[in-house]
């Protein structure tokens, strides 16, 4: 379909295929995927999703009020708020290294000590979203060893990074 549409999403379940670090991919997850053609740069492919997001995420606010503020009084207070932010600022992205020395110089403690060429954990990711703001984040140029085998080597000498994650 992308080859025909040129910009095609998917949002249904989805099974890890490669070894997991944690437990929230043991079994299924939804995943929101962008299939875009002819897709010049990274940096073009993070501002659709980015455009994705916060036009499902006004879309929602906008067409569904009663829903949303059922669910910011029972069930996740504070994240209707937490959206209005998000639609007010840009995406911030961040290289995987930058992430890694972010992590570092935290006074929090972690479970798991942040190092460069290990996994990023759920602690790491939300301290991440904290640390900027409160608004998504990409993290860019993954360790390749830490990406799944289909994605493209950045050739980028020692360090052999990959393409991208965001949070």
């Amino acid at each position: 379909m992308s080859g025909a549409f040129t910009q095609v999403f998917t949002f249904g379940p989805t099974f890890r295929a490669e070894n997991s670090q944690s437990r929230r991919h043991l079994a299924e997850f939804y995943m929101i995927e962008a299939e875009i053609s002819f897709v010049d740069s990274l940096q073009d492919l993070m501002q659709v999703i980015e455009e994705l997001f916060k036009a499902t995420t006004m879309m929602v606010l906008s067409k569904c009020p009663e829903d949303v503020e059922l669910c910011h009084k029972f069930i996740a207070p504070g994240q209707k708020d937490r959206l209005e932010h998000m639609l007010k600022n840009n995406f911030l992205i961040i290289s995987y290294t930058e992430a890694v020395e972010i992590l570092k110089q935290a006074s929090q403690n972690f479970t798991f000590t942040p190092e460069w060429g290990a996994d990023l954990r759920t602690e790491h990711e939300k301290y991440l979203v904290k640390h900027c703001g409160n608004i998504p984040v990409f993290v860019i140029n993954y360790p390749l060893t830490l990406k799944p085998f289909y994605m493209r080597d950045n050739e980028d000498g020692p360090q052999h990074t990959g393409c991208n994650n965001w949070l």
